[in-house]
Order: C-alpha cells, then sequence, then structure tokens
C-alpha cells in the first residue's frame, strides 16, 4: 500500500468505485432523466470577459437581480418638501452642515474631543467641569463654565452648577441640587439659586403694534431661589411643581449709542408712561406644569407622535399685596416620521396668558413674551410681549451626523392684548430660517440658528426679512 492511503481510505475507495460502475452500466439515458429531475437543466456555458485595456474599470457584470421596486407613497412624498425647500437646504448644507462634518472629521482624526473629555470630566464621565458659550446677535455673547457632580455627598444626590460673563457688566450665576427620591431614579428634589445682571434687556413696547424701530435697552438685575419637585411618568411623560422667590430691579442702559435707553423714549413730557415694573419689583410665586409626549426618547425609534404642555403660576408680591398674577399656557405638537429614520416632519401650536388679579399693573418683564430660542426664532428674546401670545411652527428635521441634525423651519406668531382680543390674520409676524442642532434628548437641544423675520403681514410695505437673527444655544420642545 502507497504512502498516501490508509487503513480508513481503502475502504471508502472500494465503495466510491462500485457506485461509479453501477451508474455507467445503467446507461446514459438514466443519467440524464435523473439530472433532468433533480438539478434542473444544465447552465449555459459563460463566455469569458472581454480584456479590459489598463487603467480602464471591466463592466459590472449582471447577476440577473430583479429591478428594485418602485417608490413607496411615502418616498415619493418626501420629495416635496425636498423640493419646497431646496434654497434653505442648501444653504444648511453648505453653510453650516459641510464646516461642521469637517470640523468633526478633524477633530476625530486627531483625537481632539476624546482628549478634551478624559481630561474635563472624572468617575467615569458622570462627574465634569464643561465650557458653556452664548451667542446672539444683537445682545451680549457671554462665555462661562458648567459643573456636574454626580454624587454630591451621597450616589442619590447631584449638584449642577454655572457661570457665565462677558464685557459692560454681565455676570450670571445659577446651581441646582438634585436629591432622587425614589427607587427608579424616576423622582427628583431641587433647591436652586441664581443670580442674573444685564445690561441688553430689549424693550419694543406691548401689544401687537409694536415696530423694530422702537427698541430700546434696559438694564435689569434678578436674585432668585427655588424648591420643587418633578418626576417622571414614563417615556417623555413629565411634571412638576416649584415654590420660589425672585427679586428684580429694572434701570436704563447704554450698551448701544445708536439705540436708545428706555427711559429715554418713555416717561417724559410728551413721552409714553414708562411701563409698569420700572424700578423694580419683587415676586413669590409657585407653578406646575405636565408634560403629555408619545414619542420614544430613543433616536433609534420612529420620531411619529404627539406632544401636549400644560402650565400655570400664581405670583404675589410680599413688598406689593396689590400685585398679583396669573399666569397660564397652552402648547401642542405633531410630529410625523417620513422615512422612520429621523426625517420628521413637525406642526406646533402655542398660547401663552396672563391675568391681572390684584389693582397693580403687571410689570412688563413678566408679560408673555415671544423670541428667542424656542418660539419666533427670527427676533430676539422679548421682541413681542403682551398679555397674550399665539405662535404656530412647522418645521422639517433631518439627520446630518450621528449626533447632529439640520432643521428647516417657519412660524407666525406676535402678541395681543387680554386673551387673543385683537387677533387678526394680517397682525402676524413671519419667520423662517435653517439650523443644526444635537440630538442628547428628545425634546432639548444645543442649537445653532440662522433665522430671519419680517414686518407685520399688513404693513404696505412689507419685507420678508427685515430682521437677521443668529444664535447659539439651548432650544426645548421639539
Amino acid at each position: 500500500m502507497s504512502p498516501g492511503f490508509s487503513r480508513r481510505t481503502f475502504p471508502l475507495l472500494l465503495l466510491v468505485s462500485s457506485t461509479a460502475f453501477h451508474q455507467r452500466a445503467a446507461g446514459a439515458t438514466e443519467v440524464n432523466q435523473t439530472q433532468d429531475s433533480t438539478q434542473g437543466p444544465p447552465l449555459e456555458p459563460v463566455a469569458p470577459a472581454p480584456p479590459v485595456a489598463p487603467g480602464e474599470r471591466r463592466p459590472v457584470p449582471d447577476y440577473g437581480r430583479p429591478p428594485p421596486p418602485p417608490p413607496t407613497a411615502r418616498e415619493a412624498f418626501l420629495w416635496v418638501p425636498r423640493t419646497l425647500l431646496l434654497p434653505a437646504r442648501l444653504t444648511t448644507e453648505y453653510v453650516l452642515v459641510r464646516p461642521t462634518l469637517a470640523f468633526a472629521r478633524w477633530g476625530d482624526q486627531h483625537y481632539v474631543f476624546r482628549r478634551i473629555y478624559d481630561f474635563l470630566t472624572w468617575d467615569n464621565g458622570h462627574s465634569g467641569v464643561y465650557p458653556t458659550a452664548s451667542f446672539d446677535l444683537g445682545l451680549k455673547s457671554t462665555i462661562g463654565l458648567g459643573l456636574v457632580e454626580g454624587a454630591f455627598g451621597s450616589s442619590n444626590n447631584s449638584l449642577h452648577a454655572t457661570v457665565s460673563a462677558s464685557t459692560q457688566d454681565v455676570l450670571a450665576f445659577s446651581a441646582q441640587d438634585r436629591l432622587r427620591v425614589l427607587r427608579d431614579g424616576t423622582g427628583e428634589v431641587q433647591l436652586g439659586g441664581g443670580y442674573v445682571r444685564r445690561p441688553d434687556g430689549i424693550f419694543y413696547g406691548t401689544g401687537a403694534d409694536t415696530r423694530s424701530s422702537d427698541k430700546t435697552f434696559y438694564s435689569y438685575e434678578t436674585r432668585a431661589l427655588s424648591a420643587g419637585m418633578s418626576g417622571n411618568l414614563g417615556g417623555l411623560h413629565r411634571a412638576a411643581i416649584e415654590l420660589g422667590y425672585r427679586d428684580t430691579r429694572i434701570g436704563g442702559s447704554t450698551i448701544a449709542s445708536d439705540t436708545p435707553s428706555l427711559d429715554a423714549r418713555y416717561g417724559g413730557a410728551g413721552q409714553p408712561p414708562l411701563p409698569a415694573g420700572w424700578g423694580g419689583y419683587d415676586l413669590a410665586w409657585s407653578r406646575g406644569f405636565l408634560v403629555l409626549d408619545s414619542r420614544s426618547p430613543r433616536f433609534e425609534d420612529s420620531g411619529s407622535g404627539v406632544r401636549f404642555d400644560a402650565g400655570a403660576s400664581f405670583g404675589m408680591s410680599p413688598r406689593d399685596p396689590d400685585l398679583r398674577l396669573l399666569a397660564w399656557q397652552l402648547e401642542a405638537g405633531g410630529y410625523y416620521d417620513l422615512s422612520g429614520a429621523r426625517h420628521v416632519l413637525s406642526l406646533q401650536i402655542a398660547t401663552h396668558f396672563i391675568e391681572r388679579i390684584g389693582p397693580s399693573a403687571i410689570p412688563f418683564s413678566e408679560l408673555p413674551a415671544l423670541g428667542g430660542q424656542d418660539w419666533m426664532r427670527g427676533f430676539l428674546a422679548g421682541r413681542l410681549r403682551g398679555n397674550s401670545t399665539l405662535v404656530a411652527t412647522a418645521e422639517y428635521r433631518y439627520p446630518v451626523l450621528a449626533l447632529v441634525e439640520g432643521e428647516l423651519f417657519t412660524a407666525l406668531g406676535n402678541a395681543f392684548a387680554d386673551h387673543l382680543a385683537d387677533v387678526s390674520p394680517g397682525r402676524f409676524f413671519l419667520n423662517w430660517g435653517v439650523g443644526l442642532r444635537t440630538t442628547f434628548a428628545r425634546d432639548t437641544g444645543i442649537a445653532a440658528t440662522i433665522a430671519f423675520a419680517s414686518n407685520r403681514l399688513d404693513d404696505p410695505a412689507f419685507r420678508i426679512a427685515d430682521a437677521t437673527r443668529i444664535s447659539l444655544g439651548v432650544i426645548h420642545g421639539f
């Protein structure tokens, strides 16, 4: 026996040889019939691929795959907002997205973000110090630091604090201690306090008839204390109650040579009276709110759902018993994920009211206001003030990076008299813009925004871009 065979392989060879002999004896016809019934017809010979010249690509072979299915109605509908919003999408892509992507790639390739994270955090990322910044074209920008201590005194207690400052006497400080009181961590008791001093409060008047040329500045200083309890009701549903006290001082401002101080246009001979609250006031207040949100907190899930937000607060002045007020708000939003992958269309409607209960007038800085990061983002915070406000926002959001989304939005809104008494279609302002925002949480994020605001729709000299706002800050709600 040759070296290539063993005792086990020799019987196997005999079996294979015997099987082959009997197959040949059965004849070619039976072999073909068996082949037809079990293996199908013989394959056509495949011609060799033609030669390809150096530097050229070989054509992709046809593997006989079926053509792709036609687009669904949902996929076809996606082209409607894509076409209508193409100019805004191009602006977002080349002004915001591509520079952000380039910066993110550079930081990732050189481990910049990881090194910064490791330097600023401890306790496995549960505690740390992080830089903060707020930029709003037309107001004073601030920089600062934030502190999170995840186990402040005990594993169930955490401390959150921020401090920020800028030139021209801008300073802000806040701190909040949070104690988890339920075993699963869904309930918290909070104790907090803060101090703000700024010279760039803006006032255009109150009601629906304000104009861009009415802009004035005022300075303010506020000290506040608060205590409350909040609870997570499952998913994004939550509720909270709070008690607090704040003392506010209001005065003139010389921050800008081209914009007058509030007291230069009000309170003089032949001028309107100074608004209520000028000089200062204090309020002891209580409030409660309820948020019902059917969307999933997980960004891997669909972004479709509805959101309802209701809140109310009562305030009275310990120094002026005649100053008593009641404020309340209703907000609702509907969200539809067109693709199931965070291409979300939304419509949000909000209205805010305040009621004077005592004889004293309500301080102007306590009136419901539109502008800033949440509502009518083409305006600075406080641009529209009144005893009631109404705003509707349509928005489209889509994924850009793992933790960043682009957004296109437009809004109609204004401030009005008591209970929206003087609402009419022509008395609204139009806002629109583009932006990028983070996706650390479904309903809160850091947003960079370029937004525009029109003058009022019934103005004979209507301009769709009467004002421009560029900002970076925290946004809520969506």
